[in-house]
Formats: C-alpha cells, structure tokens, sequence
C-alpha cells in the first residue's frame, strides 16, 4: 500500500495511491499519523473496500510528506556505490547511520527551505521508504 498526504499545506487528507489514482482515506482514518498508526490505520484500511471512497487521478492535486508530524527521520548515508564514487569516497566499513529534523519531510515538490545560517544543503535523496511493524509484536 503506497500512503499519501494530498492537498494544499495545511489541508491535506489522508490517501493511498493506486496506478495513476489517488483514493481518500480520510473517511476512514484521520490522516497518516504516529498516533492513527499506532492503532491500527494500515489494517483499517486494507481491510475496507477503497472502490466506493472519492479519488482523483495522480497528479491533479499536491503531494505532501507522507506521514503527519513524524518524529524522526533516520538516514543511511553512503549506501551505494554510485554515489560513495561520487563523492570521491571510501566504500565505508559500517554504515553511516545519521538523523535529520523531522520538518526535513515534504512533499515530492514542495520547496526546500534553507535555514539562514547553513552553510551546506544536501537536497539529493535517492530512496525514501517508510517502514511499519504491528506495535503489539514489537513490544514482545
């Protein structure tokens, strides 16, 4: 299931993308969230039959960060060899595990917004994916 945000900032509804068409969920889950995740919000929504819920076709409206609010972002860096030879780098023995500010999430088009003092931005991501366990397996 490939989740999404749509709408304008600030107004966007919870969605699933499937081929070409954007299907809101938000009928069913409040948006894509930590909280709505942690109770559940994959399964409610696998579970339903989307073929009834408002869609539209993909691209007609803005794509936002795909989760609301989250609260870490963990990054891999260096993960692939085009890129360490890119970088004129060594093929590190471990990975090199960093964080970003969660506000660093947006939407696939929206403007990245540089912070006044930085003296080095890094807009490139090859591979973005969000990952989710059953909260209650993970607790065992």
């Amino acid at each position: 299931m490939r989740i999404a945000r749509v709408g304008e900032v600030g107004k966007e509804r919870a969605a699933v993308i499937s081929g070409e068409k954007v299907i809101f969920v938000d009928s069913i889950i409040s948006d894509w969230s930590r909280s709505e995740l942690e109770s559940g919000a994959l399964q409610k929504v696998a579970r339903t039959d989307l073929s009834s819920l408002p869609a539209e076709s993909l691209g007609a409206s803005r794509i936002g960060a795909p989760i609301h609010n989250p609260t870490k972002v963990i990054c891999v860096g260096l993960n692939y060899l085009g890129h360490i030879k890119e970088a004129n780098a060594e093929t590190p023995k471990e990975p090199i595990i960093f964080m970003k500010a969660p506000d660093s999430v947006v939407g696939p088009n929206d403007d990245i917004v540089i912070p006044p003092a930085s003296d080095a931005t890094d807009y490139e991501v090859e591979l973005a994916m969000i990952t989710f366990w059953d909260i209650q397996l993970a607790r065992m």
